[in-house]
């Protein structure tokens, strides 16, 4: 800043920016304007993306936010967007309020079938019937895109076909590995429960509320159950024989590994599980 009035100075000091490479690397770099105000704007002439921008934020560069919030101000005194891409975003408390966050949900069974499509088109593989389709594009409820387009391509690898049961095998060890959800197999059913006679009376007869039949007359769905009891009383044994006796998926929670001793990291655990449970749903959220 030797030998600029402090018109320039204030200038060279606020200009910093951070343009994404043609090769996706980051270049950051500063950039020293003329006195002249109003040509400070023209800098930005287009939309900025930035990709994992979060791998910089985590270091917690004092320079880096400074320079964030530069861009955004002359981005909005210009009428142009500042656009950061990523798996996770945690923004320091000087960015948390000059972002928008827009957080996007996993993918449906539509967005699935085209990943499915592409798997089957780029295996020069005949289409499944409807049935079989169907059920590889519910065994894959809950994964990203690129997770479901792996888990379409394993089973590819493994059975020269589609087969819901290496997808769903699949998926439970991607949930496991996350750490806070896992699918749980369901070998178990009603009969394997001793006693406890109204509750299997009552599941058996809400069994069939999950169907598309059900859905067209409008039968509401069942919402919770609540079980309490000494260990031993078979609470988890009913959690598991009530996802066989619906025919769903059985996903555990342990709320232990919710927790965490980061301020804010709880609550996002949980957004996280509720996301996963409602992209996966109908399924039996097991608590524990």
């Amino acid at each position: 800043m030797r030998g600029l009035t402090p018109s320039e100075a204030a200038a060279a000091s606020k200009l910093f920016f951070i343009e994404l490479m043609e090769h996706g690397e980051w270049k950051i770099f500063s950039q020293i304007r003329t006195r002249d105000e109003d040509s400070l704007p023209a800098v930005l002439t287009r939309e900025e993306v930035m990709g994992d921008l979060q791998l910089h934020l985590d270091q917690i560069d004092p320079m880096l936010v400074r320079r964030l919030k530069d861009i955004l101000r002359l981005a909005k005194a210009n009428g142009h967007a500042v656009i950061l891409l990523g798996c996770r975003l945690k923004l320091p408390p000087e960015l948390d309020h000059e972002i928008t966050r827009v957080d996007f949900s996993l993918p449906d069974p539509a967005q699935l079938g085209t990943v499915l499509d592409g798997i089957i088109k780029s295996a020069k593989l005949k289409a499944p019937h409807d049935a079989i389709r169907e059920a590889a594009l519910q065994s894959a409820l809950g994964l990203t895109t690129t997770e479901a387009e792996n888990a379409f391509a394993l089973s590819v690898v493994e059975t020269n076909g589609i087969d819901h049961r290496i997808i769903a095998r699949e998926k439970a060890r991607t949930l496991k590995r996350n750490g806070l959800i896992e699918v749980v197999s369901t070998p178990v059913g009603l009969d394997d429960i001793g006693g406890l006679d109204q509750l299997k009376a009552w599941l058996l007869r809400r069994s069939g509320a999950f169907g598309a039949s059900a859905k067209a007359y409008g039968l509401p769905a069942p919402k919770g159950l609540l079980i309490v009891g000494i260990p031993g009383t078979g609470k988890s044994l009913t959690a598991k024989a009530t996802a066989g006796a619906f025919g769903l998926p059985l996903l555990r929670l342990d709320m232990g590994c919710v927790f965490g001793g980061i301020v804010g990291q709880s609550e996002a655990n949980l957004r996280s599980v509720i996301q996963t449970a409602e992209a996966i749903a109908p399924c039996v959220l097991w608590i524990n």
